[in-house]
């Protein structure tokens, strides 16, 4: 699928400002938003938004399966979670603090199944300092978002000594060296490292600030608290369609089929490329994925379900990196994704998903060189990989899930 063709209609949705309300909801009222919060209108009508915001999983042309149903509502949960705490952090925008923004049960538009991801709300008026000791990610960075637009970001590896500490200032006047600068519409700072090696992986400790706050708080007021209930409706009705846009489009174009690799426009990170596809498989059938490995700092093949949050990548092998794959004999990488184990090396778990996404990405990539994928018989695959294609057992396999579990309890621990 060609990248300007998608980020195009991504653009039109958001210029659309979301779904349309429906006409027979009821008017919004003339009293002032801390009187609706008092008498709790302002909570009735939030809960209204919500529950016409979940027409959006029985809509035409969403699976129906009982599996992509189920994720569908829990899709639903996280993205509302997701909303509450943005409006809630920004609802004290003087206290800046990072927190999780993608768990296990919260990963919205096919975040890394290789990263750490931590967000804090901002504004573009602010001072901020962030500071600490970065961890062993061979690629880590903080980057500025104004709504779901990405600007610039910046390297954090580059302002680390030898033992990796290191303290930039973000906002204000420019600085000649450890400075990042922030647009006046900045909302949002998002900070990612993205681990190779799991076993080995050792997170970044890291510390942010703001360094013009006020030296007091401010107490909550039914006013903010009024707009942290729109603000929060609001973003959970412009986004669910967003990416649901965007998804829909993958799976009605690339079937089975593998794009090349691309930016994302204002939506990604500069540093990488992108790839997407969709797979939809029968039982007896895999498809054969074959990649001469790209010159890069890290990169990645994962799965993600019909809306777009990642599989189960600690209890299936559902994605796979450069450290993790295991090359052929030629130097070449094949990867098989299927439904059931094909007993060899690469294998993409779907996790029980007939249908769902195909996301790679390559990091700070000096060559992008374009995957080939074919759909195959599971039974012709042994022929189609060279002859001395190992055999995995059953037990390398659960050998492998432990590891993988080992390293995402110790990513999202506190």
């Amino acid at each position: 699928m060609k990248f300007a063709l998608l980020l195009a209609i991504v653009l039109t949705l958001l210029a659309m400002g979301g779904p349309a309300r429906a006409e027979s909801e009821p008017a919004v009222s003339s009293a002032s938003p801390a009187s609706r919060v008092l008498s709790g209108e302002a909570w009735e009508q939030f809960c209204d938004r919500l529950k016409a915001a979940g027409k959006m999983i029985t809509s035409d042309g969403v699976p129906d399966t009982e599996l992509d149903r189920a994720e569908g509502y829990r899709y639903l949960l996280a993205s509302l979670a997701a909303s509450i705490d943005a409006s809630l952090y920004r609802s004290d925008l003087d206290d800046a603090h990072l927190y999780y923004n993608v768990t296990k049960f919260r990963s919205p538009a096919m975040p890394s199944a290789d990263a750490r991801y931590l967000g804090a709300e901002i504004t573009g008026k602010g001072l901020y300092r962030l500071s600490g000791t970065l961890g062993n990610s061979p690629h880590i960075t903080i980057q500025e978002y104004s709504g779901v637009e990405s600007q610039g970001s910046f390297d954090l590896r580059k302002a680390a000594d030898a033992q990796g500490r290191f303290s930039i200032t973000i906002g204000g006047p420019s600085q000649d060296a450890d400075w990042m600068e922030l647009s006046p519409q900045a909302s949002l700072l998002y900070f990612r490292e993205y681990f190779s090696d799991w076993d080995a992986a050792r997170s970044s400790e890291l510390l942010l600030e703001r360094l013009d706050r006020q030296e007091r708080g401010t107490p909550l007021a039914p006013a903010i608290l009024a707009r942290v209930l729109e603000e929060t409706a609001t973003k959970l009705e412009q986004e669910l369609p967003y990416w649901k846009g965007r998804l829909d489009q993958i799976r009605a174009r690339q079937k089975n089929l593998l794009g090349p690799p691309g930016t994302l426009g204002g939506v990604g990170l500069g540093d990488i490329i992108y790839g997407t596809g969709w797979f939809d498989l029968e039982p007896e059938q895999a498809l054969l994925i074959e990649l001469s490995p790209p010159e890069a700092a890290h990169w990645s093949f994962q799965l993600g379900n019909y809306w777009g949050e990642f599989l189960d990548f600690a209890s299936y092998t559902s994605s796979l990196n450069g450290k993790q794959a295991k090359p052929s004999s030629d130097g070449g990488y094949r990867i098989v994704i299927a439904r059931e184990d094909p007993g060899v090396p690469n294998w993409l778990d779907t996790a029980g998903h007939r249908e769902g996404m195909i996301f790679y990405r390559y990091h700070l990539a000096k060559t992008t060189p374009t995957p080939s994928m074919k759909l195959v018989s599971i039974s012709d695959l042994v022929d189609l990989l060279p002859a001395d294609t190992p055999r995995i057992t059953p037990e390398e396999r659960r050998s492998d899930i432990a590891r993988r579990r080992a390293h995402v309890a110790r990513r999202w621990a506190p």
